[in-house]
């Protein structure tokens, strides 16, 4: 890939024919559900989609027969399914009116299967009632580091963080010495938060864990945490953690590539994120993503190398990469920034036919009309927004009104 790329960063003009955006369709794959031997008919009956959801009555079926293990692994294949995922929810609740004793290992399970679908309540419900103890109508049971992940995540992901921090306080609160995965886990939320303290103070805690520690940092790890730096506008911060990453020999992956590069963006420092580019490209064998790439084209546009910008674009469409919104959204930065209006009005312009694959976002917009403000391109500008507003308003004339 060094070579095509090289010749993308060859400072030759560019013709404008990577704007075109073309239509493209998915689909997802579908896996056969899992045969789990010694699993009771009528419950493995469960990961077949077309079937009846019929549960035996509670206490019917022999004890013996309720392995956690092999439930764990229903749990986890009902998970993996649109149409299955649900029916997890209702053999925990069949399971515990049964007098079943759940593990912390099927319970953690569920919780995952409830996070990975989006239903953050019924994680923590799960959670609140394993932790619960038996006397109030609990499981007692003692969550691990995988539970207390887990819940972070789930209730992270739906935009509880406050409650993903009040989780991360239960694990401290019961004396649990943290993995690198909750680590991890609390350096995003704390980024999210807007924590940046904190969540560097648990960087520099994993860095000088000793060896052997189950908090030793991962490639993850660095990541995370030169993320929530350059969150946190110090950018400096970020590349000193790429250092400390490859001074502890730890292999970067793309991701930490991608974050490095990232905090070029912000630091105006173009020319040392091609360098962490063609690194990752030559030297690691790491073929760019779309992450990856996006990063540099962000930090192409910072210093408004719009030429360099679009030859990348033109080169991910040629290597089979999708560009993202996010990818079109900072390549119409990069030609805002070179003040190359026409080009960023054509790119804008072509976002917006129905045949497109990306449409524009309100951060589309918005960088565009960041960008004409900062020089001075008030017309453009108030141009930009009526067509906005008149998008909106057409949008609201077509959705039919209640009642």
């Amino acid at each position: 890939l060094a070579q095509p790329l090289d010749h993308a960063f060859g400072l030759e003009e560019s013709n404008g024919s990577h704007m075109v955006l073309s239509q493209s369709t998915g689909q997802l794959n579908s896996s056969a559900p899992q045969h789990i031997e010694g699993l009771p008919g009528c419950l493995a009956a469960l990961l077949d989609p077309h079937a009846p959801m019929l549960l035996p009555a509670p206490g019917s079926l022999d004890p013996a027969e309720l392995d956690n293990s092999r439930l764990d692994r229903l749990v986890a294949s009902l998970g993996r399914g649109k149409a299955t995922w649900q029916r997890a929810l209702q053999l925990y609740a069949w399971l515990k009116t049964s007098g079943h004793a759940l593990d912390d290992r099927l319970c953690t399970t569920l919780i995952r299967v409830c996070a990975d679908h989006g239903d953050a309540l019924a994680a923590l419900g799960v959670y609140e009632w394993m932790a619960a103890p038996l006397g109030v109508g609990g499981a007692g049971l003692r969550p691990t580091a995988y539970t207390y992940t887990a819940v972070m995540r789930a209730a992270a992901g739906c935009g509880m963080l406050d409650r993903a921090m009040q989780v991360w306080g239960d694990s401290q609160a019961a004396g649990l010495q943290p993995d690198c995965r909750l680590c991890i886990t609390y350096i995003e939320v704390c980024m999210r938060l807007g924590l940046t303290d904190k969540a560097l103070q648990m960087y520099v805690s994993m860095r000088d864990s000793g060896p052997g520690s189950a908090m030793r940092p991962t490639a993850h790890a660095y990541t995370a945490a030169m993320r929530a730096a350059t969150e946190g506008g110090r950018w400096i911060r970020a590349l000193a953690i790429w250092e400390d990453m490859r001074r502890a020999g730890c292999a970067p992956t793309g991701h930490a590539y991608a974050a490095a590069i990232s905090a070029c963006s912000v630091g105006q420092d173009w020319a040392r994120a091609v360098a962490l580019f063609d690194d990752m490209t030559s030297r690691a064998g790491i073929r760019p993503d779309v992450v990856s790439c996006t990063a540099l084209v962000t930090a192409l546009a910072s210093a408004g190398e719009a030429d360099k910008a679009e030859a990348l674009v033109g080169w991910m469409v040629a290597a089979g990469l999708k560009p993202n919104v996010r990818t079109y959204t900072a390549l119409l930065t990069a030609m805002g920034n070179a003040r190359q209006w026409g080009r960023a009005v054509q790119l804008l312009a072509a976002m917006q036919q129905p045949e497109a694959s990306v449409a524009p976002n309100a951060y589309t917009y918005s960088a565009l009309l960041k960008a004409a403000g900062a020089h001075g391109q008030w017309r453009l500008a108030e141009a930009v927004f009526e067509d906005l507003e008149g998008q909106v308003l057409v949008a609201r004339s077509a959705t039919p009104s209640p009642g």
